[in-house]
């Protein structure tokens, strides 16, 4: 069994990609081709990178022939097999990249590296006829038996050990059975489980909360557009956006609650919520003097505390305050 080779996940930066790393990518999109096929390979990188820069190359960590952005095979060898990366000026190298060239009479194809959401695209190749009536297995489970290609609806469920068997014509006009090497196919993810943060703690009423819905989208699908929803004890209190922050500009007691958030690429049809973090607004102080009192800076003197509570009552009590001098026309009563 041979499997795909998947990439790591990367830093959270709300919902963008961590870095510019570059990306090699397949064309045509297979893992494993045959002896004497040709195949091109690609160095992507972001859209803030320079157009004309100097390109690296490398199989199994050693440096090849290659200074362009793209490295063709023409007529490819087994030697060719190998981790490719590439590597962009003086960019971080690029994960690897697995390329299998094979010398056998019949080839399950698969592309390199398939994502949450992507369809599952098969095909059963042999290099010295076109296979008829080709039968897919999954897990040793017939799954198809009409063409050479096979195309499956995008599901992490779809993960598992994929082969294809033919029966090709002999020059005798006999059918002679033909089994593929089984492949191991994993989905990477597209982005992992979103993490809700506040930036603050102990929220006073009056202050303003911003929540960030944190998550990181792999660098191979830098291109795909992430969109951000929220939620307060399960109610939606903003809708899907590009934005990844929901700010509340003057909170209040009644702004507390659970709160989650979705994030979801459209594109791909794959949406992930968060855990709940739950956030309490306390109540709004109004610290006003006593009637009539005199009072001297850095002295204590007893004032009346108007709270604000959920139930939106007040209630005064008698409390120690300190009063001190900001400026000639400004004061500020501290409740200790």
């Amino acid at each position: 069994v041979s499997p795909l080779v998947t990439s790591p996940i990367y830093p959270p930066l709300s919902g963008k990609a961590a870095t510019e790393e570059p990306v090699v990518s397949f064309s045509p999109n297979w893992a494993t081709i045959a002896k004497n096929d040709s195949i091109t390979l690609t160095c992507t990188v972001g859209p803030t990178a320079p157009l004309s820069q100097r390109y690296s190359w490398y199989r199994d960590n050693r440096r090849i022939n290659g200074k362009e952005r793209s490295f063709i095979i023409g007529k490819a060898e087994e030697k060719d097999s190998g981790n490719y990366q590439c590597q962009a000026g003086t960019s971080e190298t690029s994960d690897p990249v697995r390329l299998n060239v094979t010398n056998d009479r019949l080839i399950l194809q698969a592309p390199p590296s398939v994502y949450e959401g992507d369809p599952l695209t098969l095909r059963c190749y042999s290099p010295y006829t076109k296979p008829v009536n080709a039968t897919f297995y999954k897990d040793n489970e017939t799954i198809s038996s009409l063409n050479d290609s096979l195309t499956l609806g995008a599901s992490v469920g779809l993960a598992g050990t994929y082969r294809c068997k033919v029966c090709q014509p002999t020059e005798f006009n006999h059918s002679s059975p033909y089994s593929s090497a089984g492949i191991a196919i994993t989905f990477q993810e597209l982005f992992p489980r979103p993490e809700i943060r506040a930036d603050k703690d102990g929220v006073q009423g009056g202050d303003v909360l911003t929540l960030s819905c944190h998550t990181a989208l792999n660098p191979a699908r830098g291109a795909t557009q992430l969109q951000f929803a929220f939620y307060r004890n399960g109610h939606n209190v903003q809708g899907f956006s590009s934005s990844s922050n929901y700010t509340i500009q003057s909170a209040r007691p009644q702004d507390s609650g659970n709160y989650t958030c979705d994030t979801a690429a459209p594109s791909v049809s794959v949406t992930k919520g968060s855990p709940g973090l739950s956030i309490h607004i306390h109540g709004e102080y109004n610290v006003m003097l006593c009637p009539g009192q005199t009072v001297l800076v850095w002295t204590f003197c007893t004032c009346n505390c108007m709270y604000s509570t959920t139930i939106k009552q007040h209630i005064s009590r008698e409390l120690l305050c300190i009063m001190y001098i900001l400026n000639p026309t400004h004061s500020v009563y501290l409740v200790i």
